[in-house]
């Protein structure tokens, strides 16, 4: 089970709300590219044995390369963290790739219609692709007939939401939040 971290700092200005995930991802990196060099020199040995063109291990390189890094850049961003900024006037939300902030939403605070916690009946199977489903969603006004939904926190827990959504309402009670019962 993925053990993520929250970390709540508060001032007197503002709450910051730090996610992240608890394992040592550099280690299961490491691992996971000598995995890849492995299947790359077994590839190689395999064409050597049987005097296969060079050309093919060229072509079996570079596809299942092109493979490997989409694979291994779906895990980093999963595995990333993010921050959420609680001020009175807005919410900052801002999602990191490793070091990298890729993405920086301000919300203001007039403009929230809801926040609420919704899950997908299929975060059991395949979690890299479906986690982004089951996070804190916070619903604005876009245009006078449109919304935009903000997500905060890659396969969030009940018991994360509610600590959130606390400190959420510690702020202001002007938003409409949907809670688990």
């Amino acid at each position: 089970m993925k053990k993520y971290i929250v970390s709540i700092s508060e001032d007197n200005n503002k709450t910051i709300v730090t996610r992240y995930l608890k394992e040592n991802f550099l280690m299961k990196s490491k691992f996971f590219i000598l995995l890849y060099s492995i299947y790359l020199i077994y590839v190689r040995v395999y064409i050597y044995k049987f005097n296969l063109d060079i050309s093919l291990m060229k072509k079996v390189s570079l596809e299942t390369s092109f493979h490997f890094l989409v694979l291994y850049f779906i895990i980093l961003l999963v595995k990333s963290k993010e921050i959420m900024i609680l001020e009175k006037e807005e919410i900052t939300i801002k999602k990191f790739f490793t070091f990298i902030c890729y993405q920086t939403n301000k919300i203001k605070v007039s403009d929230i219609k809801s926040i609420y916690y919704e899950t997908n009946s299929l975060t059991g199977k395949f979690n890299i692709f479906v986690d982004m489903t089951k996070n804190l969603k916070i619903r604005t006004k876009f245009k006078e007939f449109e919304d935009k939904i903000y997500y905060f926190g890659i396969n969030l827990s009940e018991e994360e939401y509610k600590e959130i959504v606390a400190k959420i309402l510690n702020f202001t009670d002007k938003i409409n939040i949907l809670f688990i019962e």
